[in-house]
């Protein structure tokens, strides 16, 4: 089967986390992105969905709900799995835990340049918080079985929106409460030994000193924990965090908190040290396609 270029672009979008200002320029955007670690397999991703379009236009899919289209497909799929999951014991087991206590977060904290830190978060947190409960395996063991259940496209497994959104119709503020229940075995497993800058629900900052301190780190399951070792270097109106291993030795870069309308020049005065494109300068706003007048910077056309 031929594969055919993309059409819902606004979809797939919306799975990936992408900011696509202008249309017409889609694959131009997709090269800048492929260039951070974040969206470093967005190619691979864009093929998949791709196939999948095909597939759900000449009605080669063995369960699509009737759906017309891709966000009718996906929507009747992360619809199917909420139901699942809000009827399933594991949930109900849930939302009768008389035991769980009510924890401090503390959601924001400023980041300071030249402090090393270490982030412990856990993996798909959603997920695990529900899992806990699922004394008889109803769920299955990996959130990919989970899936399994429902026939679940394997680009849709690889999309943390939908994720989101599927757990999101499944009392998220209680999901939190428990992840926060949660994170406290790792409060209490490091808080001696190191200082504690942040705690949200789903994830603990520490600081440390030398790489050599990190080994106690190194022990946790990384199929419940991940691990992020960073320093933060402050740019303009957002940051340029770096990423180590263990040994401090350098992995990638990545920009955080960079305003959306600003990405693509950010990108690459920041990141790819890259000239400028005219493309890198258009924005959206109130649904309209805008530039930045910036008669400062040097473009190529």
């Amino acid at each position: 089967m031929v594969v055919e270029k993309i059409k819902d672009i606004k979809s797939f979008s919306k799975m990936f986390g992408l900011n696509i200002p202008y249309y017409e320029h889609f694959d131009y955007y997709v090269e800048q992105l492929a260039k951070t670690e974040r969206h470093k397999d967005i190619k691979e991703l864009l093929l998949m969905f791709t196939e999948l379009e095909s597939e759900l236009t000449h009605s080669l899919l063995p369960n699509s709900f009737g759906a017309k289209d891709m966000y009718e497909f996906r929507m009747s799929m992360m619809k199917e799995v909420s139901k699942f999951l809000k009827e399933s014991h594991p949930y109900m087991e849930m939302t009768l835990d008389k035991n769980l206590l009510t924890l401090p977060s503390n959601r924001n904290f400023t980041y300071q340049e030249g402090v090393k830190y270490v982030s412990v978060d856990m993996v798909q947190a959603n997920w695990n918080s529900i899992k806990k409960y699922d004394q008889f395996n109803a769920l299955g063991e990996t959130y990919n079985d989970l899936l399994d259940k429902f026939d679940f496209p394997e680009v849709f497994r690889r999309s943390k929106s939908m994720r989101q959104f599927i757990f999101g119709n499944v009392n998220p503020a209680l999901q939190q409460k428990v992840e926060r229940n949660m994170m406290q075995e790792i409060v209490r497993q490091f808080s001696d030994d190191f200082d504690i800058e942040c705690v949200r629900h789903d994830e603990v900052i520490f600081t440390f000193d030398d790489y050599s301190d990190l080994a106690p780190f190194l022990e946790l399951d990384s199929n419940k924990w991940r691990l992020k070792i960073f320093t933060v270097e402050r740019k303009m109106d957002s940051k340029l965090n770096t990423i180590y291993n263990h040994n401090g030795e350098e992995l990638y870069k990545e920009l955080v908190g960079v305003p959306g309308n600003l990405f693509y020049m950010r990108l690459k005065q920041h990141l790819t040290g890259e000239k400028l494109d005219i493309r890198d300068l258009y924005f959206r706003i109130d649904g309209k396609l805008a530039i930045w007048n910036t008669p400062d910077l040097k473009i190529e056309i």
